[in-house]
């Protein structure tokens, strides 16, 4: 069963745009909106909003099975069908979520339109640098990935009119083929049964759907050494296991095929992948909650507080990318990417209450640079290095790895932003009751926390925070050792066109 904890959480939901803005930015999201410090949530006036939070709550399972089983399939989907109309189909999917999501009246409604967002979301990604593959040249897909591979928060209303732009535009252009593909009209049943792995999509979604939940609801919901957290890493090894064994048996036939798996561009550009971008959401997950906690900052400052990190990271990525395209070398530009990420990340360890704008809008430039120069490497180095066949199967490996690294690092990070808080607390503020403050939330801290000890436990909050950072620190240092693994291979260029004898003459 779970903890009472589980029971008090609630979201403030106020209008449909601040919930949208909530949702976008997840550190607004609040355990509880009670005002006293031990209130109970079945009696505090806001009783509307733990119902909303239990929704949430029982949405979650829900909308994570959603998401690995869509990324999966579209892994299966991804080498066979890709196509124009495809793709069309995945962006007006997107689009409809985002109408969805900026409409919403509830939380509830919110959930639904995030889940048909990322439906939407996986296709367009996938089927994006796809796209970049077959209709680039060699040496412009580095600055194509670059400007394809950053992204900033936005509120759901702005996807709109560029959604609609993305559709009418695609509607009107041919997109080139990499590789013949066989009709999908009057062979659909061949492509079912034969050239989609689903076997091993049936199994690997499983598996990693049981890895996640026992990651989120680990410490939180069920002790570790509970037999529900037990069950589900035994289930997840297993599940995996029986997956690499049909896989293997399977051949080039196979969702994810050895053949591809195994080279270690693909292998390594996975792992950087997975570290990296881990992370990334972890940072931006836990630094707007510092903002909001520590500094006092509502949650819109927060939003705008973090944007050194989207600018730098933007800045260079694109950058990174036409330097690769003039000197050829994808490999150094990882390397210090990890470098810089790892620097930044650690300097934010430092940070205090007392840490001023020139420390914390410095140190979200270095990290956000590192990342915006290291994330793309591998999708730039697999458009240009493998065979056009390869390139959409090995593109949405990567990006799995992306997606798993993200909600990976997310749970491990809850865990250990909870379980530092809880023993800081008793350092700090020994006193004051670890699961009260726990239960009530982030953003109901201040005005719930007795006026003596709000300070102690403010530091308390600011060690819990920054120690979350430790994490993205290791995998930024873990990253920098797997980047060796992609190889130094140089990017093929376009040969000069010969003159002709005419011309010379």
């Amino acid at each position: 069963m779970a903890t009472s904890g589980q029971s008090q959480r609630s979201v403030k939901v106020a209008e449909p745009d601040e919930a949208a803005h909530s949702l976008d930015h997840p550190s607004t999201i609040n355990k509880s909106t009670s005002t006293g410090p031990y209130q109970d949530a079945t009696t505090s006036p806001q009783n509307r909003d733990s119902q909303a939070a239990a929704n949430l709550a029982a949405a979650k399972p829900i909308v994570l099975f959603a998401a690995v089983f869509l990324s999966t399939f579209l892994m299966a989907l991804n080498g066979s069908i890709i196509s124009t109309y495809t793709y069309i189909t995945f962006a007006s999917i997107f689009s409809v979520g985002a109408l969805v999501c900026a409409t919403a009246p509830s939380s509830t409604a919110l959930i639904v339109g995030r889940a048909i967002q990322g439906i939407g979301g996986a296709g367009v990604i996938n089927g994006a640098f796809a796209v970049i593959g077959a209709a680039a040249s060699p040496q412009n897909r580095p600055r194509e990935c670059s400007l394809g591979s950053q992204s900033a928060f936005h509120r759901f209303y702005i996807n709109l009119p560029p959604g609609g732009l993305v559709v009418c535009t695609l509607l009107s252009l041919t997109i080139p083929e990499q590789i013949k593909k066989q009709p999908v009209r009057g062979n659909l049943t061949n492509l079912v049964t034969k050239e989609l792995d689903l076997v091993g999509f049936t199994l690997f979604a499983p598996a990693c759907i049981m890895f996640l939940l026992a990651m989120i609801w680990g410490g939180e919901d069920y002790r570790w050494d509970s037999s529900v957290i037990i069950g589900l890493f035994c289930g997840a090894f297993v599940t995996f296991i029986t997956f690499a064994t049909w896989e293997y048996f399977r051949g080039d036939k196979a969702m994810i095929p050895p053949s591809i798996a195994r080279k270690p561009l693909v292998m390594f550009g996975g792992f950087t992948s997975f570290l990296q971008v881990g992370a990334l959401l972890l940072l931006s997950y836990y630094l707007p909650l510092w903002f909001q906690v520590v500094k006092d900052d509502s949650p819109l400052m927060s939003g705008v507080m973090v944007l050194p990190t989207a600018i730098s990271q933007a800045i260079a990525g694109i950058t990174a990318g036409k330097l690769v395209q003039v000197i050829g070398y994808y490999t150094p530009w990882a390397l210090l990417g990890c470098i810089w990420t790892s620097v930044g990340s650690g300097l934010m360890t430092t940070f205090t209450g007392s840490s001023g704008a020139g420390a914390w809008i410095g140190y979200q430039i270095l990290a956000g640079a590192g990342r915006g120069t290291v994330v793309q490497m591998p999708i730039t180095a697999i458009q240009n290095l493998l065979p056009p066949k390869e390139v959409s199967i090995a593109s949405s490996q990567i990006f799995f790895w992306q997606y798993l690294g993200g909600a990976t690092f997310l749970a491990i990070g809850e865990t250990i932003f909870t379980n530092t808080l809880r023993s800081s607390l008793k350092t700090y503020a020994p006193g004051v009751n670890p699961q009260d403050v726990i239960d009530v939330g982030a953003l109901a801290v201040r005005s719930s926390a007795p006026k003596a000890d709000l300070e102690n436990v403010l530091r308390a909050y600011n060690h819990a925070i920054v120690t979350t950072f430790y994490l993205a620190v290791g995998a930024s240092s873990a990253a920098f050792l797997t980047s060796f693994g992609m190889g130094f291979q140089k990017l093929p260029k376009r040969q000069a066109p010969k003159k002709s004898k005419g011309s010379e003459a």
